[in-house]
């Protein structure tokens, strides 16, 4: 709970806008998934849109780094469902 996280930096006299909130989907990169695996795993654009909504300003996407098929078939799909935030500084 960000909100729940906010409070307790403030009660420690810190500002919650100085920290960057950062979500990992670690657990996609340990498994050697097809493509279509991988994207059956993979967060959606609704989830990566609720996570920004929640406060989080990164988000990592674990990529399976096994094999250079699945790898270049699951960064495409990455590529496709990050689309609305990449390029953002």
């Amino acid at each position: 709970d960000i909100e729940k996280l906010n409070r307790a930096v403030q009660e420690q006299g810190r500002d919650p806008a100085s920290l960057t909130n950062v979500f990992l989907y670690g657990e996609l990169m340990l498994y050697d998934r097809d493509p279509k695996a991988y994207a059956a795993a993979a967060p959606t654009r609704e989830d990566l849109d609720r996570l920004e909504k929640l406060g989080f300003k990164h988000v990592i996407i674990g990529l399976p780094s096994f094999s250079a098929a699945h790898f270049y078939g699951a960064i495409d799909h990455a590529v496709r469902i990050a689309e609305p935030w990449l390029d953002q500084s």
